[in-house]
């Protein structure tokens, strides 16, 4: 890492080489308990050409009860010819009466890839808050040579939403997007992905090609977070053999 610039509660930790020096580890911290109301992070990467980064961060993002300002979070990455991001936050848990905004944005450049997975518990199910929180909203924005390749917005408010209706979560409760974006993206990483998504007979899961041969995007509904997860997983791993030809090394936090 060439530079960096970071603010409470907000800190980057010590970066680490991949194995096989495949890439460089970059761990996003938060030394609060979670987001409160009226927190607002923003986080901006570059990724100069050719460069490899694994970006995650420490644990799940707790969104503490937030009904008057809530928290957002803006996101962006620019990344540069050549350039590969593995985007793998932690879930998101959203506590009763909380607020939550994030837009995330990805601007890659001609040649660059992307992996990015968003998942979503719907609050502390042992507490017996699901669906609890007031407002949650997620717009995400990836762009391909200057050109929009993928516009996705969700919004929920468990008050006024009917989110176990059908054609909403229905009987589920967890959910989980992800991108895979490729510009050579073809059926063959399609097929390897529902493959993958075919072992997993408890979720409700789909994948298909963006427009323009930009790559595939991916969504899954269950029960438990843990499974939505191992899926994710399983399809950073097919994302990787497809790409590059060879199986990822184990990623340890």
């Amino acid at each position: 890492m060439t530079e960096r610039r970071q603010a409470a509660p907000l800190k980057i930790s010590k970066t680490h080489t991949l194995p096989g020096g495949t890439g460089l580890y970059v761990c996003m911290m938060d030394c609060s308990p979670g987001m409160l109301d009226g927190d607002a992070y923003e986080y901006r990467f570059l990724l100069k050409p050719g460069a490899r980064v694994y970006l995650t961060n420490q644990s799940f993002t707790k969104i503490h009860p937030s009904p008057f300002r809530g928290a957002t979070v803006n996101m962006r990455a620019d990344l540069a010819e050549g350039a590969h991001l593995d985007y793998m936050p932690e879930p998101l848990i959203p506590f009763r009466n909380s607020r939550y905004r994030a837009h995330t944005e990805f601007r890659l450049a001609p040649g660059a890839s992307l992996f990015y997975a968003d998942l979503l518990t719907p609050g502390r199910t042992a507490r017996g808050e699901t669906f609890q929180y007031l407002s949650y909203a997620s717009f995400t924005d990836i762009y391909v040579g200057g050109e929009l390749a993928a516009c996705d917005r969700f919004a929920a408010e468990p008050g006024k939403d009917r989110l176990q209706a059908s054609g909403a979560f229905e009987h589920y409760t967890h959910a989980a997007t992800v991108w895979m974006i490729h510009t050579s993206a073809d059926e063959a990483l399609l097929a390897a992905v529902r493959q993958r998504m075919d072992a997993y007979s408890g979720l409700l899961a789909g994948a298909s090609r963006l427009t323009g041969s930009a790559g595939v995007a991916a969504r899954m509904l269950g029960n438990t977070i843990w499974e939505l997860q191992e899926l994710t997983e399983g399809l950073w791993e097919t994302f990787h053999v497809w790409r590059t030809g060879e199986s990822p090394a184990p990623i340890r936090k």
